[in-house]
């Protein structure tokens, strides 16, 4: 009689039952191998329970002195709630939000935000002193009107150091005759009065506009709102301000010289200064939602670009017959709208004082009026301009904005316009205050199909954006509600504007045009519309419908800024018929190779920089891990990123954003749930199975399960064995990589396990990461939820810590299930087995040992059992092939180290 002893491993199926080893298994339920033996599946007792079975824990949120445990309630369809746990005492929270009707995807958290990722956007949701704000769906979007407040100047109007008023200036020159005073001046001459004039212009400019920070010349206002880590967002449209369109100030000659050849001539100089002014257009409703963002918006920044010069500084003045700049024009207010004394004169006309009180076109030879009798010059000198063109292709291409001024939301302005004071020298170095980012679609509401939180960033992929509907018309444009028309000797009707304007705008993305609309505004059509702009370099033209008149305009994208924009060179649009357009019911751009990762403890702003297209297949799913990929690149490629065309391994840049790398592996994740960090790697689940990545090294971690199920129906009286023991489900366990495919994983650091379950099946996969070798175990569980380095699974009400430490004294005991695969005992000739014994720690009474044997591998019947850990005294025919049972309740301080199996071979040779 000889003896072997088999020391059990873990189920296997790969290799055929002749090649596998013996002590692989076909059956380990409930017990694992584990520090050499085998030992129950440790599962603790449940940490807590929730309310009813019915409510479902889904996401453990915890911060500095707190640990929330969010969860849906069974009661309500998308309620989600939250309790606590202190001190063993479980309190309720309240309503984390409720999704109603929406599928949930998942939830993450940055800090103290929370973020509930549904099929059709993301809710936010803020943690602060003891209960969850909800917030909404996106940050806010905060329209503010820009206006001018006029200021016009007359040189000759304003007083001196000795306060007394300046009159006109003297500029002497080379003789003109009489005759020529209409013509061209000499070189020589516009170099004098050139050198003369420009000095006082130049003086006037600073003095009435910068020094007082106010404009004279066309620029652009922009502002965005500043999140608490300063970053910038919603930016919006760039606004042209006009406070002219040519050539400004305007000089005006009152006298030339006496009869005959002129050598002097009296000079006055005319400018309208502005004041930017604004007027916050939310709504009480929106202006209520603003409030609830004030812990994350802390105000809204206004940016202006430098002014445009009409005006050519270093040009030379060549005529005193300049009748254009009369022409140019402001779009704005009054400032004072009963008097300008001091600066201008009173008005002289009942007609200025109600026209003024409007914001509207104002016509630079009209404005001169107000003071001089319904009176204004035929003619002036002609400064130096800039060419028109010249100006156009500036306002075009402009696209730097410089900070100017901050608002608080409980400070804006909501019913009265009020003006941007801007102190005395700020414009002359405005070049060298902050300068603002450029804005990236982040007016478009985006939600994604997965998201990853690392290093307090906020990674999402598979994005899907909804195309922003555009910014309102009074919010894009310089502000005017009022329309002028001119009449006899000066005087002008005026009408107060009532027009309802919408503007539809075109956006070729996706492989589609999507038409949006924006809000309606009430706007003069004669004052709007210079300069239009779309967030979105996409967008290919701009149809503006006032009352019943048609603009269709086209939009160029804009080479500085993120956008397209239409510029009209200061002409009214002209009304086309157009062709009617229709809003768009699909608005949804889908990006499914793309990354979009946040700033720093900063979910709700995704810059431009952390913007990665991964591949050309769809994204899958993110995950970490600090291995490295090679010798010296310790920590370089923390993200790897799983798509349809493989394993991508992101770098950081020199920004501490991620910059896409390299293909890892062309595997590719079958179930994207599966996914799961543990140290130093990622598990995740191909069609080939549970695969791990180890910085760049990729293996199948069930490669010994590839192979045919273990078939029970060939192992007589195996249903009457289970069914005395109570024991269900063995039966259902089959295709393990099929099952894979619909799993989720659970990490289990403290013990070095992974689970992996299906919350539709009574069973699960058990993988020892430690002993590499592969178990299944009772399972109901439907939800795991990782709070790092622990492991919450909950099955019912109870939800238990997987990762609790085994407790090796526990006196629970669990029922185990352990079948051999076919033990060949050496060789392939016959053997008669007498007796096996279980070794090990355990009692020896209990349970039951059955031997099952076989002639050709395939039909195996009982030859011995017996209650307890021995079979003995075992005689009859020969077998090739052994199959050992053993079921038992077995407590945690039990183990089975092998089973001795004593047998006698039959010899072939032996004489009969």
């Amino acid at each position: 009689m000889e003896e072997q002893n088999i020391s059990y491993t873990g189920i296997t199926q790969a290799t055929s039952d002749l090649g596998c080893p013996d002590g692989d298994l076909s059956i380990s339920h409930n017990i694992v191998r584990d520090n050499g033996a085998m030992r129950p599946i440790w599962v603790p007792e449940a940490d807590f329970k929730m309310n009813t079975a019915g409510d479902k824990l889904l996401y453990i949120h915890s911060g500095t002195g707190y640990k929330n445990y969010i969860y849906e309630d069974y009661s309500v369809k998308g309620l989600l709630s939250a309790f606590k746990i202190e001190d063993g005492v479980k309190t309720e929270i309240g309503t984390v939000y409720n999704i109603y009707n929406e599928n949930l995807r998942h939830i993450q958290s940055v800090g103290n935000t929370l973020m509930i990722f549904t099929e059709g956007t993301i809710y936010y949701t803020l943690w602060k002193d003891g209960s969850y704000e909800k917030l909404g769906d996106k940050l806010p979007e905060v329209p503010l009107s820009f206006g001018l407040l006029a200021y016009p100047v007359k040189y000759s109007a304003q007083t001196n150091e000795e306060g007394n008023p300046n009159g006109t200036f003297k500029i002497t020159f080379n003789g003109i005759a009489p005759g020529d005073l209409k013509k061209e001046f000499s070189d020589d001459n516009k170099r004098i009065i050139s050198e003369q004039v420009l000095a006082k212009v130049n003086k006037f400019i600073q003095d009435n506009s910068r020094d007082k920070g106010m404009f004279m010349y066309p620029f652009f206002v922009r502002y965005a709102l500043r999140l608490y880590d300063g970053s910038l967002t919603r930016h919006s449209a760039p606004i042209l301000m006009i406070p002219s369109t040519r050539a400004n100030p305007i000089v005006l000659w009152d006298h030339i010289g006496e009869e005959g050849v002129a050598t002097e001539a009296d000079l006055d100089i005319f400018g309208v200064p502005c004041k930017l002014d604004y007027l916050a257009l939310s709504s009480s409703d929106e202006y209520s939602e603003l409030q609830k963002w004030k812990d994350i918006v802390k105000g809204i920044d206004i940016f202006i670009s430098e002014q445009i010069y009409t005006y050519d500084q270093n040009g030379y003045c060549d005529s005193f017959i300049d009748s254009s700049n009369f022409e140019t024009f402001f779009i704005g207010k009054y400032a004072d709208n009963t008097d300008m004394g001091g600066i201008t004169g009173s008005f002289t006309s009942a007609d200025w004082v109600n026209a003024s009180m409007y914001y509207q076109k104002w016509i630079y030879s009209s404005i001169y009026s107000m003071h001089n009798g319904g009176q204004f010059p035929k003619t002036s000198l002609s400064l130096p301009e800039v060419n028109q063109e010249q100006v156009a292709e500036k306002i075009k291409t402009c696209s730097l904005f410089y900070f100017v001024k901050s608002i608080g939301i409980d400070s804006l302005s909501r019913f009265n316009r009020e003006p941007i004071e801007i102190e005395k020298g700020y414009l002359d170095n405005i070049s060298l205050k902050e300068r603002m980012t450029d804005d990236y679609l982040s007016h478009d509401r985006i939600y994604a199909g997965y998201s990853y939180v690392y290093n307090q960033r906020l990674n999402i992929a598979n994005v899907k954006r909804e195309v922003f509907r555009g910014f309102r018309p009074r919010e894009m444009c310089c502000y005017a509600n009022g329309n002028m028309l001119y009449g006899p000797s000066g005087f002008i009707d005026y009408t107060v504007q009532n027009n309802h304007m919408f503007l539809y705008t075109t956006v070729n993305e996706g492989m589609k045009n999507i038409s949006v609309i924006s809000d309606y505004d009430d706007a003069d059509p004669t004052a709007f519309g210079h300069y239009l702009f779309y967030p979105n370099p996409n967008a290919t033209k701009m149809n503006v419908y006032v009352s019943s008149e048609s603009h269709e305009v086209p939009l160029e994208e804009h080479t500085g800024l993120n956008g397209s924009f239409y510029f009209s060179g200061f002409n009214e649009m002209v009304t086309t018929s157009g062709s009617s357009t229709e809003v768009s019911s699909d608005n949804i751009v889908e990006e499914r190779n793309k990354i979009y990762t946040s700033e720093v403890g900063n979910p709700f702003f995704f810059p431009l920089g952390g913007i990665n297209t991964v591949g050309v297949g769809e994204i899958l799913g993110i995950s970490s891990t600090t291995r490295a990929l090679s010798q010296g690149q310790f920590g370089q490629f923390p993200l790897l990123v799983f798509s349809t065309d493989g394993i991508w391994a992101m770098e950081v840049s020199d920004t501490g954003l991620y910059s896409v790398k390299q293909p890892v592996s062309r595997d590719v994740c079958s179930n994207p749930v599966s996914i799961t960090q543990i140290d130093g790697a990622v598990v995740f689940v191909t069609e080939k199975g549970l695969m791990l990545i180890d910085g760049s090294n990729v293996a199948l971690l069930s490669a010994e399960l590839n192979g045919p199920d273990f078939d029970l129906t060939g192992v007589a009286d195996i249903d009457t064995v289970m069914e005395k023991e109570g024991i269900t489900g063995i039966s259902g366990i089959t295709d393990p990589i099929g099952f894979f495919q619909t799993c989720r994983i659970a990490y289990d650091y403290a013990n070095q396990r992974l689970v992996l379950f299906n919350p539709e099946k009574p069973y699960a996969y058990l993988f020892s990461i430690d002993s590499r070798s592969w178990a299944t175990m009772d399972s109901g569980f439907i939800s795991s939820v990782t709070d790092y380095p622990d492991c919450y699974m909950q099955t019912g009400a109870d939800v238990i810590n997987l990762s609790t430490p085994a407790d090796y004294n526990a006196s629970a005991s669990k029922k185990i299930m352990l079948m051999s695969r076919p033990i060949k005992l050496g060789d392939d000739g016959l053997k008669t087995v007498n007796a096996v014994v279980n070794r090990g720690t355990m009692e020896k009474s209990g349970g039951g040992l059955v031997v099952f044997a076989s002639h050709d591998g395939f039909k195996y019947v009982p030859v011995g059992s017996a209650i307890g850990s021995r079979v003995s005294r075992l005689q009859g025919s020969p077998y090739k092939y052994f199959r050992i049972l053993t079921v038992k309740d077995m407590k945690m301080n039990e183990s089975i180290s092998f089973t001795s199996i004593y047998f006698t071979r039959k010899w072939r040779n032996k004489p009969r």
